[in-house]
């Protein structure tokens, strides 16, 4: 290209200098006049080469500011040569047409006063060029512009990303802070100068003083096990104190920060407040051992059931003997009351224990919260706490979840007898009931110390416990808040210190269209049926023996479910099975599956009946087969009731 740049120039220069030298000689110098225009062609031509290959190059490079300045001087050059040319054309020309009009003698002018102007044009063309010849140094200095404008906008990007960057860092919930590889403290985001103080007061001093870190723990500060070469993290679970004097437990991270030539430049600190952590964990080791009581309890119920049921029942059949005096029949109306009164605590405890399905039911408050007080009862006499109930016989009901109510007026009667307890002198715990402008206002009040004021927003929060370690974990006011919410109710709490607390549970009022039907008809007895009861309690088969006997069936009782299938390979049959659930050997399930593989034909319906209804297996089991358990103890019309409607309705239920 440069080869080819001196071949037009000098071309350019030689035709400049014959068009001069001929053009004294002729009248009409078209000779000065061919040379004048081919100067301008080739000046025009050498503008076209070096500019568009100058312009390529620079949009290949990606400079569209350096691309654009040379086509601007590309335009210009082609203006001037154009400029030339025309001029040269109006000062040769002695006469000719222009425009379609004639033109005559045009002011006679010396050939070079006519050539100047073109001279002057193509020489100005021609310095543009040489000027464009420099483009290296054009380039440089577009380049250059180019180059801070793209720093500028690397550098707008990472103040964006900066910023971003500290927004996260400031909003994070942990602590975070950059220490010196001694524990200096040399940076602390938001969260740790809330935590632990103003970041200017902290800045320069030793993180483990700032964190007042027990002297037990140095041992354990993860900071001491940081080095070049061992893992870059270590972690320790700490007790750490905060700004407000408050203890917390907190898990301490240490990250290991190195230059890119691995020289440690510092730790970065992380602290996660693991309070609410350790509560989950500590309410679900409770839940363990609660679920492991339960299991418990409902063994427990099985053995004290079956006993309970002997009593009940043939207190029961005692009282129906026309043979037996006023006074024994006083006595054994008393062995029968208080036999019930056990039932009902046991049927309680297995109420509570028992898992039970979401269900809602329309209810009446006054249920849940009477069996709680008859739960509680002993233990509050022990105490010498009374607990009294309150509560209208003309209530209006609510729809419920009856099990979960239970739970919340258990809690709130549990909390009533630490508080009074802890005063050591007689107390009182009320549960009452009414009807307030549209709602169903329940409350449990105590005579207490009560609650001060600076407490009483913070009582239903989670985690939030005024109990001491040990006793409470913060989550059952929490708990019974989202479970009467979930109702469509709220919870309110009443309290001042030294005159009590009062919690009360609003509900909505449901009005429920019930359609009772109206009939004097009695329950409908089957007609005489042929029944066996297995039990592998002797005199609860004999009671039951009995029990249907006199309900007018032909009843055979076994010990065993083995004997019962014995019975029915020697080609018995029967109308209903009566079977214990849990028996030695082969229990119920086992002889329904024995009983309707090898003698389906030989029964039409079994019930079964247990006093271990709060196992989950079991009821599962039961549930599964679409069958209804009978719960012992009993009393004598439930029995009969039952086994009517079963004989009535003949339903099998599946085996396996």
């Amino acid at each position: 290209m440069e080869k080819l740049f001196t071949i037009l120039g000098a071309t350019a220069l030689a035709a400049l200098v014959v068009g001069l030298a001929s053009a004294p000689t002729t009248r009409f110098p078209w000779e000065g006049l061919l040379c004048v225009h081919f100067v301008n062609l080739w000046l025009w031509i050498t503008a076209y080469i070096v500019t568009s290959r100058r312009y390529a190059e620079e949009r290949g490079k990606g400079n569209e500011g350096a691309a654009s300045v040379l086509f601007l001087l590309t335009l210009l050059t082609v203006a001037l040569v154009l400029g030339s040319a025309h001029a040269g054309l109006m000062l040769a020309s002695e006469h000719g047409v222009l425009l379609g009009g004639q033109v005559y003698r045009i002011a006679q002018q010396h050939p070079l006063a006519m050539a100047l102007p073109n001279v002057l044009l193509g020489v100005g063309a021609l310095a543009i060029l040489v000027t464009m010849r420099r483009e290296s140094n054009l380039s440089a200095l577009i380049e250059e512009s180019d180059t801070a404008r793209v720093i500028r906008q690397l550098n707008a990007e990472l103040s964006q990303e900066k910023q971003k960057l500290q927004t996260v860092v400031q909003g994070i919930r942990a602590a975070l802070a950059i220490v010196e590889p001694d524990g200096t403290i040399r940076w602390t985001n938001g969260i740790y100068n809330h935590w632990f103080g103003p970041g200017e007061s902290l800045v320069g001093r030793d993180s483990r003083v700032v964190l007042r870190v027990n002297y037990a723990d140095y041992s354990r500060w993860p900071h001491d096990r940081l080095a070049p070469g061992e893992p870059t993290v270590a972690q320790a679970e700490l007790s750490l104190t905060m700004a407000t004097g408050q203890q917390r437990p907190f898990l301490v991270s240490a990250y290991l920060l190195t230059s890119d030539d691995g020289v440690v430049t510092g730790h970065l600190q992380l602290l996660q407040d693991i309070a609410e952590q350790k509560a989950l964990q500590a309410q679900l080791v409770e839940t363990e051992k609660l679920s492991a009581v339960g299991q418990l309890i409902g063994s427990v119920a099985h053995e004290l059931n079956n006993p309970l049921a002997i009593l009940a029942g043939y207190s029961e059949l005692a009282l129906e003997d026309e043979s037996a005096d006023g006074a024994l029949k006083q006595t054994i109306e008393m062995i029968r009351t208080n036999t019930m009164r056990c039932q009902k605590v046991v049927r309680n405890l297995l109420s509570f224990v028992r898992r039970h399905k979401e269900e809602r039911v329309y209810k009446s408050v006054r249920d849940p919260m009477a069996a709680v007080l008859e739960l509680k009862r002993h233990q509050l006499m022990v105490d010498n706490i009374s607990g009294e109930l309150d509560c209208g016989l003309n209530l209006p009901m609510t729809m419920m979840d009856e099990h979960k109510l239970q739970q919340v007026f258990l809690n709130l009667v549990n909390n009533a007898h630490d508080a009074i307890a802890e005063l050591r002198r007689p107390g009182k715990i009320t549960l009452s009931a009414r009807q307030d402008d549209g709602w169903l206002v329940a409350s449990v009040a105590d005579d207490g110390p009560g609650i001060p004021a600076a407490l009483r927003e913070r009582v239903m929060s989670p985690f939030f416990t005024t109990k001491a370690p040990g006793r409470g974990t913060g989550l059952g006011l929490s708990i019974c808040k989202g479970i009467v919410e979930d109702m469509g109710g709220r919870m309110e709490l009443e309290s001042e210190p030294g005159k009590g607390t009062t919690f009360r549970i609003r509900l909505p009022i449901v009005r429920v269209q019930i359609d009772v039907p109206v009939s004097d008809a009695p329950a409908p007895v089957a007609p005489r049926s042929k029944v066996l009861v297995i039990d592998d309690e002797p005199e609860i088969a004999a009671q039951l023996g009995k029990m249907l006997t006199d309900a007018g069936h032909d009843c055979r009782t076994t010990g065993s479910a083995q004997k019962a299938l014995e019975l029915l390979a020697g080609g018995e049959r029967f109308d209903l099975v009566l079977c214990d659930l849990k028996m030695p050997g082969l229990d119920g399930f086992g002889f329904l599956e024995a009983a309707s593989r090898d003698h389906a034909e030989k029964f039409s319906s079994i019930l079964f009946l247990s006093g271990d209804t709060a196992n989950p297996r079991t009821r599962s089991r039961v549930e599964e087969k679409g069958m209804e358990l009978l719960e012992k103890p009993y009393s004598r019309s439930e029995i009969v009731g039952k086994v009517n409607e079963a004989l009535l309705a003949k339903k099998k239920p599946a085996a396996g």
